[in-house]
């Protein structure tokens, strides 16, 4: 009866994952038993328990805490509660537990002993790991949401200045073309302008409202690209080489920003590398299962995506800093040498295309960047966009301007007059739909402002499609051809025009709204 009462016992012990070993204070051990066997995980390099006795319990795992910590509290306070310590078994795996010990004598030598009792929370401990995984990936995603649509907003805000500066410079540099001095001035003016929308753009992009195409490309011939531009401004102590083994490599996207994505991951890791080194791009096709794609705060759909790594041997980075690198603005170069946009740039890219990306890095190891994009569903002839040639509009219209901008509306109206058409400006959508209401069968076009108080760009369009179905709309917008613009022009708009626009880019979006035969093609 009392041997079937300590086998229950036993069993219970085993299953509570509770453990026993003691040893004396230079290590020996005395005992151990099965529990702890197991939890040392050490049954494939020792036969048996009894083969433990006699050796040095620091022998049997790597302690990840302070050598002697827990023989030094024993002696003081003589029994330990609750202490919770971490090991590295032999294998090299961690584990976690819960310490209880006290002094005992060991009635074969006469010495000083300690007892200890452990529990086994490994596997509650990793929970707890990847609990808080998730919670900071969740908390870094918000935070790079709140950072995306804060910079959105910038971006939008400061398109619509830039709107007057580049088209105020534009009419000065017609009205100055014969004085070369001034016009010189002007045109450094509009090169800054440019540079400045397209840092406009980068911020745009981290906050995934960027322009964005969809056609087949070639990501193996789109790196060669980035490698053919790498060549000229890359230090000749720095190799480059590819392994390419995805195949078929075609993905669907926008191919001047998957080509910047890449080029911006391939500066960084230039930069990386000042005394040179080696840079791979390589590629692969993977397989991406849901395990994976929910371990991504921004969700990704399980599939085949083809795997983008580009590795270099430089100088690493510390982990505080792989959590920021893709923040906007934030940079670890010297002032003056980066504006800490280009990755903030690569990471709204990737996302933009419903991909993932990852870093991996140590210092003085190098860096691995991985880019996971979906693989084109189905692989045809890739397109290539030709360039729009330069157009003049031969037709004069009477056009409805629509902005809650000032100097946008000021800018706009000459502009259009400036090409002889007649212009009537409104400040917002209401004022707008009651204009267009009253005077719809003069008004020949629309330029509408996607983003206005009082009633939205949508909200205008879809009151004067009730008006006149045919209504004629170019949309206007400090954002890009995303999201709400795009379902307007299913919708029956005409055309977009992103702010800061010039004369020429006004009158080539209006003649591509009217009949071919209404405007002249200039020759080459």
């Amino acid at each position: 009866m009392e041997k079937n009462k300590e086998k229950r016992m036993a069993e219970a012990i085993k299953l509570s994952k509770i453990g026993f070993f003691s040893y004396l204070f230079d290590g020996t051990i005395l005992e151990i038993d099965q529990a702890a066997f197991d939890f040392f995980e050490l049954e494939e390099i020792y036969e048996n328990l009894e083969s433990l006795k006699g050796k040095n319990i620091e022998t049997l795992f790597h302690y990840k805490g302070e050598i002697g910590r827990l023989r030094r509290i024993i002696k003081e306070k003589r029994k330990v509660s609750n202490l919770e310590y971490t090991i590295r078994t032999l294998k090299g795996i961690d584990k976690w537990g819960i310490h209880n010990s006290y002094i005992f004598t060991d009635e074969e030598t006469g010495k000083d002993a300690i007892q200890v009792c452990f529990y086994d929370i490994t596997e509650r401990k990793k929970q707890e790991e990847d609990k808080l995984a998730l919670e900071n990936r969740l908390r870094q995603s918000e935070k790079l949401q709140a950072i995306g649509q804060l910079a959105g907003g910038v971006a939008h805000d400061f398109n619509n200045q830039l709107t007057g500066i580049v088209g105020y410079a534009d009419l000065l540099r017609y009205a100055l073309q014969d004085n070369i001095e001034l016009s010189h001035y002007v045109d450094n003016i509009l090169i800054a302008s440019k540079r400045s929308a397209d840092l406009t753009n980068q911020l745009l992009a981290f906050a995934r409202k960027g322009k964005y195409l969809s056609v087949e490309i070639d990501i193996h011939r789109t790196i060669m690209e980035v490698i053919s531009l790498l060549q000229h401004f890359i230090d000749k102590r720095i190799s480059l080489q590819e392994i390419f083994k995805a195949n078929p490599s075609i993905i669907n996207g926008d191919p001047t920003q998957i080509q910047n994505a890449l080029l911006n991951l391939a500066l960084n890791a230039r930069d990386a590398m000042p005394k040179g080194g080696v840079l791979t791009f390589a590629t692969k096709i993977i397989e991406l299962d849901e395990i994976f794609c929910s371990s991504k705060v921004d969700k990704i759909v399980p599939g085949k995506y083809i795997e983008i790594s580009i590795i270099d041997t430089g100088i690493g980075m510390p982990e505080e800093t792989q959590k920021r690198i893709f923040e906007p603005f934030f940079t670890t170069k010297e002032v003056g040498k980066g504006t800490g946009m280009g990755l903030a740039a690569v990471y709204g890219t990737i996302k933009n295309h419903k991909g993932a990306i990852d870093v991996y890095s140590k210092i003085n190891k190098g860096t691995t960047i991985k880019a996971y994009l979906p693989l084109a569903s189905s692989v045809g002839e890739i397109k290539i966009e030709k360039i729009p040639e330069s157009v003049t509009f031969d037709k004069k219209l009477k056009v409805l301007f629509v902005d809650d901008e000032d100097i946008v509306c000021d800018i706009g109206k000459e502009m259009l007059e400036m090409r002889g058409h007649s212009v009537s400006v409104c400040k917002d959508g209401k004022e707008a739909i009651e204009t267009y209401k009253k005077n719809w069968q003069d008004i020949e076009l629309v330029i509408l402002d996607m983003v206005m108080p009082k009633l939205v760009g949508a909200d205008t369009f879809h009151a004067m499609k009730e008006i006149n179905p045919n209504v004629k709309v170019l949309l206007s917008s400090g954002y890009s051809i995303t999201g709400e613009a795009q379902n307007l022009l299913d919708q029956g708009a005409q055309g977009f025009i992103q702010k800061p626009f010039t004369i020429e880019e006004l009158t080539k979006s209006i003649a591509e709204i009217f009949p071919v035969g209404s405007f002249i093609q200039m020759s080459e």
